[in-house]
């Protein structure tokens, strides 16, 4: 997984598909409010690994 595609595998927001966090509609999500950026790219990496291991998407 090269890491400019961990913003492509962020499930947190859509809890099914995999989907960019600049593409979430759900304003529940702590992403909403950076969906149209605002999230250094290394921030996003570390927080879509904390939630992905948290929620069983990769080991």
């Amino acid at each position: 997984m090269s890491s400019q595609h961990y913003n492509d595998f962020c499930c947190y927001c859509t809890g099914q598909d995999c989907k960019e966090i600049r593409k979430c509609e759900d304003t529940d999500c702590p992403f909403f409010p950076f969906r149209y950026g605002g999230l250094e790219r290394d921030v996003e990496k570390d927080i879509c690994e904390k939630l992905m291991t948290e929620t069983g998407m990769i080991e």
